[in-house]
């Protein structure tokens, strides 16, 4: 364990919070890459362990709603689709709920494109020789 890991790593309290606090930017509606990359630099920790804050959070918001998932997804699907259809919001106000709906259902296109190797570091690009096997065939030929 290196000297990063050991002053990173949050003790149950401090765990606690981080994770409310990553519960709290959800419901601001900020955008998950935003969370992410906040939490990774506020904390000090890596992009893996922000999703696993964010995951959490997600669950401890549905425990704070007293709703289980499928029936916060039907609700909150309902209501953007009524604002839709409804004839009082504006343009800008439909054009919003359709985005949201389409979060809600995981079809909003990506806002970030990352490509990391292991461990969120750089690529690892290696040269890589093709041989070929030796038949009899192959021995006499250039």
């Amino acid at each position: 364990m290196t000297d990063t890991t050991k002053r990173n790593r949050a003790d149950t309290a401090e765990l606690v919070d981080r994770i409310e606090k990553v519960a709290g930017l959800i419901a601001q509606g900020k955008t998950r890459g935003s969370i992410l990359k906040a939490v990774c630099e506020q904390f000090q920790i890596t992009r893996r362990q922000a999703r696993n804050y964010y995951r959490h959070a997600q669950n401890l918001l549905v425990r704070w709603s007293g709703q289980d998932r499928k029936k916060h997804f039907v609700e909150a699907s309902s209501f953007y689709r009524a604002v839709i259809q409804s004839a009082g919001p504006t343009w800008s106000e439909k054009i919003k709920a359709r985005q949201c709906l389409d979060a809600l259902y995981g079809l909003e296109a990506p806002r970030e494109l990352r490509v990391s190797g292991k461990h969120d570091g750089p690529i690892e690009i290696r040269d890589i020789e093709v041989m070929r096997p030796v038949t009899p065939d192959s021995e006499n030929q250039p």
